[in-house]
This record gives C-alpha cells, structure tokens and sequence, in this order.
C-alpha cells in the first residue's frame, strides 16, 4: 500500500498545494527520498546535455521507412490528411441533418 502513496507523492509536480500534502511522507519514507535523489542526478545528467547534437546514425531513415505499412512509406501524411477529411465530412453531414430536421419541423408546424 505504502508503494502507491510513494507513486503518488513523486508523480505530483514541485509547486503544487497537493504536493505539501505528502511532504510528511516523503521526509520519512526511503523509498521517496531515493527516488528524489535519482532524479536529481538524472536532471543534472540531462543538463549536462543541453546543447549537445548527434547526428542520427547513417540508414535510420531507410530503415523507419522500411518498417512502416506501404501507404505510410509512399506518403506519410496521407494518413493523417484522411483523418482531417473524414473529420470535416462528418461534421458537415451533422450539419446538414440537423438543417433538415429543423426544416423538416417548421414545414410539419404550418401543414
């Protein structure tokens, strides 16, 4: 049980009201304050990094392409571009059906 609250407590950003809340748990609890000095040494490894570029290994292009489905290959953002249609289309029928049941009604009303 005490492994969630250690999730919990660690999950919530620095800063937060909610954060203050587990304070007491974190003084005591190991598993937190291990946890806490991971990160920091993460963070200053990450920091350390900052401003550091590596090109990207000879092939790797080649190779993502390679292992996507066929449609993706030959164009990678028809998939994409099918899902803004459909999004638009789906709208736009929406659109014309609540007209035609809103004139639908009126005509109703005056027969």
């Amino acid at each position: 049980m005490s492994w969630i609250i250690c999730r919990i407590s660690n999950a919530i950003p620095d800063g937060s009201r909610l954060r203050t809340l587990f304070d007491g748990h974190r003084r005591h609890c190991l598993r937190c304050q291990a946890d806490a000095v991971r990160l920091r040494g993460v963070s200053r490894d990450l920091g350390g990094l900052e401003g550091e570029v590596l090109p990207a290994p000879g092939g790797l292009h080649t190779e993502v392409m390679a292992t996507l489905p066929p449609q993706d290959a030959s164009n990678p953002r028809r998939p994409l571009l099918g899902r803004i249609i459909a999004r638009w289309v789906t709208g736009v029928g929406v659109a014309v059906a609540t007209l035609a049941a809103i004139l639908g009604r009126r005509s109703r009303r005056r027969g």
